[in-house]
């Protein structure tokens, strides 16, 4: 009975081995093909600083009393638009003495009034009561004129910020009363390496080189082109960085003063040698590929990446057009080994379902 069970459980495993073996044994096809060479355009990306294309503080020019124009906060202010009156301490200290006289001056003709009721003046005094307090009022209107008076106008169209000071503050001369940014361009500032910079230089300066893309804080790509118009004349030595600016229209003003974003900037390439992704693998931070030789032997051969896409790699060293590498089938593939079972693909075949930015 024990030999019995014994052989039974041997045909068993034997049984399960078989149809495991069966099951795993289809290995992944090896496939071959060569790198694919053509115009591609690559994307770069830099964080970038988005600034007003003038900013800038109202001060005060001397000392006084802050008197407001036609201005609300936050608000649109054309050029020329009068921000803020400085009245001076002395024309403050004649306006209140003006003031208070011609009060003296109302009370006087109030009075007069209320006697010539009770029969106790003339009207000869109440007239002469009303000259004297219009008399007064009209001092009241010359020193509420703006002679003597310190006029802030806005240089240019744009909004305004918020009031650092209320009306009627004494203030200091150079004191910050609010700002004022135009919008309707913005700058945005960004920095590119040394190399990269180096390969900006060295492309033909077409409209084309010029143009970048904004992508916001929250992912959406801004809805208006945008354009290189400043490259820094000097190397940031500190980053080894050139500082670059583009400049975007802002005609919704969706864009504001201190935002951040990332600058995208587009370049082709001539003649690029492609390897999808796929076909390569990584090992301590450097990519090989598996070369298909003479007497179909496998060679595992580094190569140097130059750009990175979706599905593919931009090749700068170590691998041709004519090489024939290995597609997929990769768990196949060993170094030294023969390739005896393979299928061959031509190139535009097999990368017809990867994507390529032309």
């Amino acid at each position: 009975m024990g030999s019995l069970q014994g052989v039974l459980c041997l045909m068993a495993a034997f049984t399960l081995g078989a149809c495991h073996s069966k099951k795993g044994g289809q290995a992944e096809a090896l496939i071959l093909t060569h790198p694919l060479k053509r115009d591609t355009t690559i994307s770069r990306e830099y964080a970038c600083r988005i600034n007003s294309c003038q900013n800038i503080k109202v001060l005060a020019a001397e000392r006084g009393y802050l008197k407001l124009g036609n201005v609300k906060e936050g608000q649109k202010v054309n050029a020329g638009d009068v921000m803020f009156k400085i009245v001076p301490g002395s024309k403050r200290t004649a306006l209140n003495r003006a003031e208070n006289v011609a009060a003296v001056a109302k009370s006087v003709f109030e009075n007069t009034a209320r006697r010539l009721k009770n029969q106790q003046a003339t009207d000869q005094e109440l007239s002469e009561a009303k000259a004297q307090w219009d008399e007064k009022l009209e001092m009241v209107k010359v020193a509420q004129g703006d002679e003597g008076v310190n006029t802030i106008k806005a240089p240019f169209s744009g909004l305004m910020g918020r009031l650092l000071l209320p009306e009627g503050s004494l203030v200091e001369q150079g004191a910050v009363l609010t700002t004022l940014m135009d919008n309707s361009v913005m700058w945005c500032h960004f920095n590119v390496s040394e190399a990269e910079y180096r390969e900006y230089a060295a492309q033909a300066k077409t409209e084309e080189k010029q143009q970048v893309t904004l992508v916001l804080a929250n992912g959406q790509i801004f809805n208006q082109p945008g354009r290189i118009n400043f490259v820094d004349a000097k190397l940031d030595t500190q980053s080894e960085t050139v500082p670059f600016r583009a400049d975007f229209a802002n005609p919704t003003g969706l864009l504001r003063n201190g935002e951040s974003g990332i600058i995208r900037m587009w370049k082709t390439i001539k003649q690029a040698v492609l390897v999808p992704q796929m076909a390569t693998m990584e090992e301590r931070g450097k990519h090989y590929v598996f070369v298909i030789g003479k007497d179909h032997l496998m060679q595992k051969k580094q190569i140097a990446i130059a750009a990175e896409l979706e599905d593919l790699f931009i090749v700068s060293e170590g691998l041709g057009v004519n090489d024939m590498i290995v597609f997929k089938g990769l768990s196949q593939a060993k170094d030294g080994a023969t390739a005896e079972e393979y299928e061959f693909e031509e190139p535009e075949k097999a990368f017809a379902r990867l994507k390529i930015k032309e």
